[in-house]
């Protein structure tokens, strides 16, 4: 339901935002403007990769920072953390 609230950006976001609170690793985000226009079914999927990936970064990466840029190339779209 935040998705459909306030959109993918703004939920990333606000997820970075606690992520960090939490475990004292920043996170850096980049992403196309276009994002918010997404299908439903592609954002929720970009929103669960981005928390299951910070889960194992917190876990197993014992990283003081990370980046996450997600972009479009073609029909696809690349999140690379």
């Amino acid at each position: 339901s935040v998705l459909d609230d306030l959109g993918l950006i703004a939920s990333l976001r606000s997820f970075f935002k606690e992520f960090t609170e939490r475990s004292g690793v920043r996170v850096r985000f980049s992403t196309f403007a276009g994002l918010d226009q997404l299908k439903s079914d592609r954002c929720i999927v970009l929103y669960r990769v981005a928390q299951s990936a910070l889960t194992n970064v917190f876990e197993h990466a014992k990283a003081s920072q990370v980046s996450i840029d997600i972009q479009k190339t073609g029909d696809a779209i690349r999140m690379e953390i």
